[in-house]
């Protein structure tokens, strides 16, 4: 043992050498450290991963091939020495423990029985030593059983999706309706009239201005708007001096409202516009026109700046100046407008200022311009021989009794009695004529035309209870009921319109299934209406009732005759009350008749 140890100091040496070496090469190069540590980690892992499968070989061993059978081998006869043919000596063993010892001794597959110690207690089993062996039963693999089918349901089909498209950009508003003022023409939505009414104006020169501005405004579309304003040394717009002037559209009362201006408007004194553009700028119309004879000082810096911040084109008119005009042509120059001298030659003598004589002498004249001039204003004006205009429904000319249809269209506000057709146009004129008359007529004429026989009087007085809001539901229903079309649909508008706009039907083109349960609807709702309407009906004269009787109570000791003649009154106004209920108990109380 000492000659071994005596070999292995040489050996410890060369490897403390070489350790001591390693370590120098370390300090003086890091990546071999590194390197090194590398290896000695990786030599650890590999061992541990043996010890690991040594330990797992053991334990099947034990398991399986007999930690009985090599206890029976221990304690067989010593084996014997075959290389001198005699006993080999025993090993010496420490002396197992009595239950050890029977473990030992123990046939494998045999039961021992352990006694407990000397304290009672069961003495461990011996660690690596197993007890007990279990039979091996072979497992039998079965195969598994088919699997079940799965019901492979289709999918539900997708919901179209909704492909977004780009909308198409709107289609750009039509170019408005030319307007001209002597031969001078320009496209305006808006436009402002800026009029000379000075003393140099006056006579026949104002009245071909007038007519001329006339016909320029009734010209204009029902979209367009427009503004009058005459001026000398002042300013008169046609609003009167209203505290909001504003543009006013080119419909049938304000086409009215100019001409009744324009009968009135009389020429006098100096001529001084600049005020008058100064007005009319603040409105902002798109085009102005400016006439006058006369002239003028130029305008201020001030009055073309309005006109340019509101982008107002002005055009000038020099009216029987005999020449050009240097203020009206800077004018027009810096506002990108246009200038036009002009005569009165150029005015047309039209009938929109004339006496109603000659108006209704011109609805005969053979010229068909003349005629539909001559209707245009005794319609307008609303002259007392609208019987002759309605006549015009039949003349040759068809442009004439088109024009004619529109402004009677226009007027009874939408509805149209015709003519359908060529042999149509006799019963129209009727009709026509009848609405005319049915315009001024008390409401109760036209509540009982809604009752009339002929089919052609109650369309027209369903039209005019449309138009005047009359009340007359029952009539009305009535009608849905029993009419045809086009007086059910009359009397269905008028319905819509006095009932706050609430509609049950039919609507247009309906059945007369349709229609007929429409008029139920109606019934329906107007029976309700008239529950509501009795109801509030009957709390007001309740109430009413009531106070009369508190008032009539003071009297009922110091003026019993006052007393009875309030109650009588209660009992003859309110007969279905409580008060009248309470007066006729206090007269019976107090022996007075009621």
């Amino acid at each position: 043992m000492f000659a071994l140890a005596g070999r292995m100091t040489p050996m410890r040496s060369d490897a403390v050498r070489r350790a001591r070496h390693m370590n120098d090469i370390a300090r003086r190069d890091p990546s071999w450290r590194t390197a090194r540590f590398v290896n000695i980690g990786r030599d650890v892992v590999l061992s541990a991963l043996l010890v690991g499968a040594l330990f797992a070989v053991r334990l099947v061993d034990e398991r399986f091939n007999g930690g009985g059978q090599t206890a029976i081998t221990t304690a067989e006869a010593p084996p014997r020495d075959t290389a001198a043919g005699a006993l080999a000596p025993p090993v010496t063993e420490p002396p197992a423990s009595p239950d050890r010892q029977a473990v030992e001794l123990a046939a494998p597959g045999q039961d021992v029985a352990i006694d407990p110690d000397a304290n009672g207690r069961e003495p461990p089993s011996p660690r690596g030593i197993i007890t007990e062996f279990e039979a091996f039963v072979p497992r039998i693999i079965e195969d598994p059983p088919p699997p079940t089918p799965k019901m492979v349901e289709p999918p539900e089909p997708e919901p179209p999706k909704l492909v977004e498209t780009t909308p198409a950009p709107p289609p750009p508003p039509p170019e408005p309706k030319k307007v001209e003022f002597f031969e001078t023409k320009t496209q305006a939505v808006s436009v402002g009239f800026v009029v000379d009414c000075s003393s140099s104006m006056a006579g026949e020169k104002f009245q071909a201005v007038c007519n001329q501005l006339a016909r320029s405004i009734l010209n204009l579309d029902r979209k367009q708007k427009f503004f009058v304003v005459f001026f000398n040394d002042r300013f008169f717009p046609m609003s009167g001096g209203s505290a909001k002037p504003r543009l006013v559209p080119a419909d049938q009362a304000n086409k009215r409202a100019i001409l009744d201006f324009l009968r009135i408007a009389q020429a006098d004194g100096g001529t001084d516009p600049e005020p008058a553009l100064q007005f009319m700028a603040t409105l902002s119309p798109d085009v102005i026109y400016l006439l006058t004879d006369g002239e003028f000082n130029p305008l201020s810096a001030t009055t073309y700046a309005q006109l340019t911040k509101s982008r107002i084109t002005v055009h000038t008119i020099g009216f029987e100046i005999g020449g050009r005009s240097p203020n009206l042509e800077e004018i027009a120059r810096r506002t990108s407008g246009t200038y036009r001298a002009a005569s009165k030659a150029v005015a047309v003598q039209g009938l929109f200022l004339a006496e109603p004589g000659a108006v209704r002498a011109a609805l005969r004249s053979t010229d068909r311009s003349v005629r539909r001039e001559a209707a245009m204003v005794a319609m307008l004006r609303q002259l007392p021989f609208v019987d002759d205009i309605i006549a015009l429904l039949s003349d040759a000319d068809p442009t004439i009794s088109a024009a004619i249809h529109e402004e009677l269209v226009h007027a009874a506000s939408g509805s149209d009695f015709g003519p359908a057709d060529a042999a149509d146009v006799p019963a129209a004129v009727r009709r026509w004529k009848l609405w005319w008359s049915l315009r001024s007529a008390p409401q109760a004429r036209i509540v009982s035309a809604l009752t009339d026989p002929e089919p052609d009087t109650r369309w027209v007085a369903a039209s005019r209870a449309r138009t005047a809001q009359i009340q007359a539901y029952d009539e009305l229903i009535d009608l849905l009921r029993t009419s045809a079309s086009p007086i059910w649909e009359e009397a269905h508008a008028a319905l819509v319109g006095i009932s706050g706009g609430r509609d049950f039907g039919p609507t247009a083109g309906a059945s007369r299934a349709d229609v007929a349960a429409a008029a139920e609807g109606w019934a329906v709702w107007r029976k309700e209406v008239k529950e509501e309407i009795d109801r509030v009906k009957r709390i007001k004269s309740c109430k009413y009732a009531a106070e009369k009787l508190r008032l009539a109570k003071v009297f009922i000791e110091s003026k019993p005759d006052i007393f009875e003649r309030r109650c009588k009154e209660i009992i003859a106004q309110f007969p279905d009350t409580p008060a009248a209920d309470e007066a006729r108990e206090l007269l019976n109380s107090l022996a007075l008749p009621p």
